[in-house]
Formats: structure tokens, C-alpha cells, sequence
């Protein structure tokens, strides 16, 4: 099985997915992002959670640059992460 190597971007990209996939939340006439408002509220917390996420994307065999770069260290083989396109 070949490894995915993504971006430290797309895998913010991926992460505020995950937390938006919920839908808008709407407070009066205002209408924000789930990952906004945890990213402005508690940036410790999204950043944590973040890091959690990186790891978690190991048991798909999905590498993110400067998060999971030991165990890049015993990659042979990867592709780059094409956005879901293929």
C-alpha cells in the first residue's frame, strides 16, 4: 500500500471540515463555522485537537508534513495528496 503525504494546509483544510461538517451555527443574525469559533475561542484547543487529527490520519496511511515526519522516516514509497481528485 502506497502513503499519502499531504500539506500542513490541507490537512487544516481537512481538520475544519471535520468540525464544519455539522453545519452553520447561527447566534441571532450571525451565522459562523464550527471550526472558526473554536479556533478563535479556544486556539489551544483547535491546535491540540488538530494534532490528534494528524495522528489520527496515520491509520489511513496519510502522512502530514512537519506533524508525522518520524514516521515518514520509514515511508519507501508515497503519493501526494491530489485534493480527492482521483
Amino acid at each position: 500500500m502506497s502513503k499519502t503525504v499531504i500539506t500542513e494546509y490541507e490537512a487544516f483544510k481537512m481538520y475544519d471540515e471535520c468540525f464544519d461538517e455539522g453545519g452553520l451555527i447561527k447566534i441571532g443574525n450571525l451565522t459562523f463555522e464550527p471550526s472558526q469559533i473554536v479556533k478563535q475561542l479556544d486556539p489551544v484547543a483547535y491546535r491540540v485537537g488538530f494534532n490528534d487529527f494528524c495522528d489520527s490520519l496515520l491509520d489511513s496511511d496519510i502522512y502530514v508534513e512537519d506533524y508525522t515526519d518520524d514516521e515518514l522516516d520509514n515511508v519507501v514509497e508515497f503519493t501526494v495528496y491530489d485534493g480527492g481528485k482521483s
